[in-house]
């Protein structure tokens, strides 16, 4: 088993100076454009483990923002989602309408991570929160590694893997071998048929050989991380 931990990295203009683990260089571009992101940690899995993790994995279609103004210890804002179609169960979960958590809000995104817009569709590994918003809002999600486990539906019967780029799905893309930096897009079907194959909710006729390490990328360092959602 791997698991690939990303830092935390101190933009001195949100956190009041460079960390002890080293200097941060900033680009030589107008600080105004750095007041709004924040740069933190995600803990990422290899995919088989992710989906075996995972409380609920769903697309869904956001509805509207509910609440952006949790700051403790992050920014977070809450979503109202209905649930478009379910990859892997949770049992517990009787509405076909839940509250996704993500991490950021309009004033300070999180690792440059476009916050969700209504009508957008995401295919979510979804853990299940508890503590105070919990009791406020009913089924309740935080999203399991944020960009690592969102998968933006473009429209085109595929979906674009916001971050770390997995190369044990590379034979899922439309064009092998053609990838961006730190996005990845798959054809959503196969991608669909794939989860349900390791999840056991639904059977699949899905022949691709699942073995091996999953490769990460791209790797920011390798320290330990606490979880980035510790109210949950």
């Amino acid at each position: 088993m791997r698991k690939l931990a990303v830092c935390l990295l101190a933009v001195p203009l949100l956190l009041g100076g460079a960390s002890e683990a080293g200097q941060v260089s900033l680009p030589e571009q107008s600080v105004s454009e750095y007041q709004s992101s924040f740069y933190g940690g995600v803990e990422v899995f290899p995919f088989e483990e992710g989906v075996a993790l995972a409380d609920l994995i769903v697309e869904v279609e956001i509805i509207e923002k509910q609440d952006d103004g949790l700051s403790h210890p992050t920014p977070k804002s809450i979503f109202e989602a209905h649930i478009v179609s379910t990859q892997k169960q949770d049992h517990g979960l009787e509405s076909d309408v839940i509250h996704v958590m993500q991490q950021g809000n309009d004033r300070m995104l999180f690792n440059d991570n476009p916050l969700f817009e209504q009508g957008d569709r995401y295919i979510l590994f979804l853990k299940k929160a508890v503590g105070p918003s919990s009791e406020h809002y009913p089924n309740l999600y935080w999203i399991q590694g944020e960009e690592s486990n969102m998968y933006k539906d473009l429209g085109n019967e595929t979906v674009e893997k916001m971050g770390f780029v997995d190369v044990s799905m590379s034979e899922l893309q439309p064009a092998p071998g053609e990838r961006a930096a730190t996005t990845q897009i798959l054809d959503k079907q196969r991608f669909i048929e794939r989860i349900q194959l390791i999840s056991g909710d639904a059977p699949v006729d899905f022949a691709s050989d699942l073995t091996g390490v999953t490769e990460q990328m791209p790797i920011k360092c390798g320290e330990p991380v606490q979880d980035p959602l510790p109210d949950h």
